[in-house]
């Protein structure tokens, strides 16, 4: 079996500066995560889970719907039926996975495993947004630098809310009303002056709150769903426009 190629001073010191950019980059999502983990926090904290218990599932789960859901059948005696509801809502990750994979190279089984249970509509849409606005070197370090900063903040905001909330501060709630906001203006100043992706961004600040509603936890990638399949839809010639080009051709 070859072994791997070990790499050079230059390149050790690029794959660092791209992890450092995944902090940076990662800080709007973190600081929505603290607010969002606080309240998942005091929740699970009211629903009888420990400080550590809730940690646990952050770390495991790290996926607010699904732990939002988890809480709520904790809390009414429902626990057999807890990790099917996860599993389910958890299993829109798939497609997220498979979409972002090719794209992070070539990496080793585990660390890309070990990466993907970080994956999450949020560290999914900041780094395929860095990587489709142009060449990024050593893509996994930058997405591990998304994933812990996000994450990091998730575990923080989940010990305060277990710790220092006893209710649900009517500041908080303000906060969390505006998280889809904070992220769809965070991706659309990215996206500038690309006129079809603010388009989009603007299309889907619309609609993920209305899928968000009616499907919880499936709101952000339904909404993108929706809007690609328009632009692809608006993008092919119609069959006029290909038999006209085909006429003048021959």
């Amino acid at each position: 079996m070859p072994r791997p190629l070990s790499l050079s001073a230059r390149q050790i010191r690029v794959r660092r500066q791209m992890f450092a950019r995944g902090l940076r980059d990662a800080w709007p999502v973190a600081l929505t995560f603290l607010a969002m983990y606080t309240a998942i926090g005091a929740a699970g904290h009211a629903a009888g889970l420990s400080t550590a218990q809730g940690v646990f599932m952050t770390v495991a789960v790290f996926a607010a719907p699904a732990q939002i859901a988890a809480i709520d059948m904790i809390a009414s005696g429902a626990t057999v039926t807890v990790i099917a509801t996860v599993a389910i809502i958890n299993a829109r990750f798939f497609l997220m996975a498979a979409s972002l994979t090719p794209r992070l190279g070539m990496v080793r089984f585990t660390p890309l495993v070990g990466g993907l249970s970080m994956l999450t509509a949020s560290t999914f849409a900041v780094t395929y947004s860095r990587i489709n606005s142009g060449p990024v070197f050593f893509p996994f370090a930058y997405y591990l630098g998304v994933c812990i900063c996000s994450l990091s903040a998730a575990a923080l905001g989940t010990v305060i809310g277990h710790t220092g909330v006893s209710e649900m501060p009517p500041a908080i709630e303000l906060l969390l009303a505006m998280l889809l906001p904070v992220y769809f203006v965070t991706f659309l100043a990215r996206a500038w002056p690309r006129f079809r992706f603010v388009i989009a961004g603007g299309c889907g600040a619309l609609l993920t709150p209305a899928i968000e509603a009616a499907a919880p936890g499936f709101g952000l990638i339904g909404a993108a769903g929706l809007i690609g399949s328009t632009f692809v839809l608006a993008d092919r010639p119609s069959g006029g426009a290909d038999a006209g080009s085909g006429k003048q051709a021959s």
